[in-house]
């Protein structure tokens, strides 16, 4: 991943906003979104100074914020992507729904835990064995 790709990265975690919903699809953007907002959570303060480096003295954008996630992220999705998993993992990726489906196929069951899910859907691919 480039240093442009981790501005980009971090520029994207500032803009999103706790309680919000998420999506990302597959790429080197993506990837560094969810490296920032990992970041912006588990090491806020390496965040903000990395922000804080990148923008100089620019003031803050609308809606911008810095702090660490706490109502957590609704996450949407065609397909369920590496990142999805690190966000989860974190306790960034959290916020519950009233119906959660994991896609299988050609059909779909209802499934109590989409990162269990995500994670048996991949341990059973045929390039994992």
């Amino acid at each position: 991943m480039s240093l442009t790709e981790h501005a980009i990265g971090l520029n994207i975690a500032r803009l999103i906003a706790d309680g919000g919903t998420l999506q990302i699809g597959i790429g080197e953007e993506g990837d560094a979104a969810v490296h920032a907002m990992i970041l912006r959570h588990r090491c806020n303060p390496a965040f903000v100074e990395a922000v804080t480096r990148l923008t100089g003295d620019a003031p803050p954008l609308p809606g911008e914020e810095r702090a660490p996630f706490a109502a957590g992220l609704y996450g949407v999705s065609e397909m369920l992507v590496d990142g999805f998993l690190e966000l989860i993992d974190a306790g960034i990726l959290k916020r519950a729904s009233t119906a959660r489906w994991c896609m299988a196929g050609s059909s779909s069951a209802p499934d109590p835990s989409i990162a269990a899910c995500a994670r048996r859907r991949r341990t059973n691919s045929p390039a994992s064995r």
